[in-house]
Parts: structure tokens; sequence; C-alpha cells
């Protein structure tokens, strides 16, 4: 047999265990069918696996040669120490910060204007915080608006003068993309039309007050 043979060999072989599984599942009754629900979702999840990835020959036979090679597989994961709950902690924390963030009030201004800013608080030696947040349309995958607004501030290169570079480090909100050199992404910096486009900018109003102060005294500097 050929390596794609084997592989689909014990890929049916799992699939009819799984099959025969999900029949013995739905003879228990509803209390009971939930107390399997997780290793029900994982033995499916080990399927799907499989159909993004070969085994090789060895590996294949010795699955084989089991009567419930799913069965072991999922003894082997249930075996394994993972950071399952630690990314599910993380995720509570991040939803709580993202909801506690986006009901704290906020002023819309452009890019153009949140850069003048921004360079102006550099120039005085102060550091400012704002938020881009990507259209949808940026990216082939459909992320929500936590995980398309990066957290930006003044401290980076593209906005501090006489630098020897030009980039822009920022972290997704959500902390799902975290220091990403986004101005070479950027439709509005070096990313070219095709590049992320901008659906909207903001500040904090104590950020966007203490902002236009400075750029204000920097305005009365030059005259």
């Amino acid at each position: 047999m050929t390596n794609e043979e084997l592989n689909t060999a014990l890929y049916e072989k799992m699939f009819a265990e799984q099959e025969k599984y999900r029949e013995w599942l739905l003879s228990l009754s509803p209390e009971e069918i939930l107390n399997h629900a997780y290793e029900y979702t994982v033995r499916e999840d080990i399927l799907l696996s499989l159909e993004y990835h070969d085994l090789s020959d060895s590996q294949v036979q010795v699955l084989l040669q089991s009567s419930s090679p799913l069965a072991d597989v999922f003894a082997q994961w249930e075996s394994r120490e993972t950071d399952y709950m630690d990314k599910i902690w993380d995720t509570i924390q991040c939803e709580a910060n993202l909801a506690s963030l986006q009901k704290k009030p906020s002023v819309e201004l452009t890019y153009a204007k949140m850069k003048r800013l921004f360079r102006a608080a550099e120039c005085a030696g102060q550091h400012l915080t704002g938020y881009i947040v990507f259209s949808p349309a940026s990216f082939e995958t459909q992320y929500p608006e936590g995980s398309r607004t990066y957290v930006v501030s003044s401290d980076n290169k593209a906005f501090q003068s006489n630098m020897g570079g030009y980039s822009i480090y920022a972290s997704a909100l959500d902390g799902s993309d975290p220091l990403v050199r986004i101005e070479q992404y950027m439709s509005a910096e070096h990313g070219g039309k095709d590049g992320w486009q901008i659906e909207r900018c903001y500040m904090r109003p104590d950020e966007m007050k203490r902002g236009r102060a400075l750029l204000e005294a920097e305005k009365s500097m030059e005259r």
C-alpha cells in the first residue's frame, strides 16, 4: 500500500470507530451525553487533524494494529499537560479588558491628525496612546474588532524626529497579535494600495486633550 492508501485506511478505521461511539452516545440519556461531550469533541478534532496531515508508513501501521486507535490517541491526549486552561483564562481576561475599554469614552480623529499629535508629544518628551481600527476587508480572515484594533504609542520612530529608521510597533487590543510592525502593512504608510485600510482612529479624551495642548504649545513656539 502507498502512504496515501495507508493514511486513508487509518482515517476510515478511526471514522468507523467514531461513528460507533456516536451511536452509543445517542443511546444514552441527555445528561449522560453531556458527560461525554468533551471526549466526543476531541475525537472529532483528532479526525479533522488526520484530514490535513499524513503520518509516516511506520506510524500508520502501528496505529492500525490497534482495535481502537481513536480511543488510544484520545487517551494519549488526556494524559498530556497542555496550556489549554491558561489560554482559556487569558481569553477571559482579554475579553474583560476589551469590554472595559470599549465602554470608556473615546474621541475619533483621522490618522493624519493622530500622527500630528503623536509627533508634538514626542517633541515635548512625552508619550501618547491611540487606537487604529482596520477594516474587515483588509484581511482574508474575518476577525472581531478587538483583533483588528491596534494599540499604538507615540513612542515609535515614525513619530520621533531625527531617528535613524521608521517603524511603528503596535499590538492588537485583544492580545492576539503583539508587537507587530504595522507600518509595513498599513496602506496609509508603507503597505501600498492593497495594504490594511484604516476604518477609524480614536484616542481617550484625556489623551486627546493632552495632545492638543502639546500641539498648541509647539505652534506657539514656532510663531
